[in-house]
């Protein structure tokens, strides 16, 4: 009996020595959960540091769209600041008129100078009488705030082409117009008669613009007229005749394009 007890009280001190062991050695480890308090308790240096450069870049851009704001807001009034002055020879009921719609777009300039249209309008009425350095610097002004609208380039292109010849600028503008909307036939047709007729160092590229005008307007009828009177201004006839042939199919009501046709197969 004395042995028995004996070997459970060295049984019991083993234990107890392997527990205490057990337990020292726990201490060694960190407590998980202490670990993640601390580091949940500790600031995120990374994140902030990531904060304060958003914020900086957002504050610089905001800076840049302020100061890029008060530029266009000075243009646009010294723009909108230009004297009225007829230079082309109009009726009087006709001059009152523009001075009237060219106040009335100075006073939505003076509000808010961020409207195509407006500048559209004031750069029409400013060709009109004859003010065409008004009216490019009113299509210029459209073409910063819209610079993705074909309709401010024909513009400028028709006004450089026709009125200024200055053949050059024409084309650079009708070839931007066509670039922003391909569907634009009249700037083919327009560009095509620059080369044709006034632009002479570039005529033989009148062929080359009609076709290009054919290709990305597969069904007008417009663009093979233009192509079919050009072959007829230069003898190629035959080929003349089958652009009107083509466009007739399109067209089968067009009497005078029939008429055309006649005569030329007449010819050949």
């Amino acid at each position: 009996m004395k042995k028995i007890y004996i070997i459970i009280l060295v049984l019991m001190a083993g234990f107890a020595g392997w527990y205490i062991w057990f337990d020292l050695r726990s201490g060694d480890r960190p407590n998980p959960i202490s670990v993640n308090n601390e580091q949940q308790g500790q600031p995120d240096l990374a994140a902030q540091n990531q904060n304060s450069t958003t914020s900086l870049q957002f504050q610089e851009q905001n800076d840049a769209a302020k100061t890029e704001d008060a530029k266009l807001k000075s243009l646009a009034l010294k723009i909108i600041s230009e004297p009225i002055i007829f230079k082309t020879s109009l009726p009087e009921d006709s001059k009152k008129l523009f001075t009237q719609k060219i106040n009335e777009i100075n006073d939505l300039v003076k509000q808010d100078y961020n409207y195509l249209n407006q500048w559209l309008d004031l750069g029409s009425y400013r060709k009109l009488m004859g003010d065409y350095t008004g009216a490019i610097d009113a299509w210029n002004f459209a073409a910063v705030i819209r610079p993705k609208d074909y309709v401010i380039f024909h513009n400028l292109g028709d006004l450089y082409g026709f009125y200024l010849k200055n053949y050059s600028k024409a084309e650079e503008n009708f070839l931007k117009s066509i670039v922003l909307k391909p569907a634009n036939e009249d700037a083919y047709i327009q560009l095509a008669t620059i080369y044709q007729y006034s632009y002479k160092e570039k005529s033989g590229e009148t062929e080359g613009i009609l076709l290009k005008g054919i290709s990305s307007n597969l069904g007008s009828a417009t663009l093979r007229i233009a192509l079919g009177n050009y072959y007829k201004t230069i003898g190629r006839n035959i080929d003349a005749l089958k652009y009107f042939e083509d466009a007739f199919k399109l067209v089968p009501n067009n009497v005078s394009l029939q008429q055309d046709i006649e005569l030329l197969k007449k010819s050949i």
